[in-house]
Parts: C-alpha cells; structure tokens; sequence
C-alpha cells in the first residue's frame, strides 16, 4: 500500500514539475507579464495530469494481475478436470 501511495505522490510530483517549468518558460516568453493566475492553473493541470497518470496506471496494473488470476484459474480447473476424467476411467 505505501509503494502505491508513493507513486501516487510521484506522479503528481511530476506532473506539477512539468507545468511548473511550462509556466516559466511562459514568463520567459511573455517577458516576465504572466499572471500568476495562469501559473496556478498550469500547477493544477499538472496535480490533475499526475492523478490521471496514476489512476491509469493503477488500472492496467489491475488488468494485468486479473488476466494473470483467472490464468491461473483456468489451467487450476483444466488439472481438476483431466484428474476427474482419469479417475472415471478407472
């Protein structure tokens, strides 16, 4: 549980990081008149672009442990069921 909270927060680390940059190189382009307003949406897009990464990650992950499951299920079954025909036979 803490990896996933971890990566949670990683996620959204990254995300604000990357709007962060996006928006100074938005001062930096506008010469320093960028409204801070701005900044903060961009710092919001970013929290929601990591919250979004993780949420969709978090489900492929889900898929792939389940598919492994029910894999694993099957061939559990296929094994009881050839030992049933087995011991019919006999």
């Amino acid at each position: 549980m803490s990896t996933l909270k971890t990566n949670y927060l990683l996620m959204i680390g990254i995300g604000a990081f990357i709007t962060s940059i996006a928006c100074i190189i938005e001062m930096a382009i506008t010469a320093l008149e960028a409204e801070y307003g701005l900044c903060i949406v961009w710092s919001l897009a970013g929290i929601g672009f990591g919250t979004l990464t993780y949420i969709v990650g978090d489900y492929m992950e889900y898929r792939r442990t389940s598919e492994k499951t029910v894999s694993t299920y099957e061939k559990t079954i296929m094994l009881y069921q050839d030992e049933v025909s087995e011991l019919r036979n006999e």
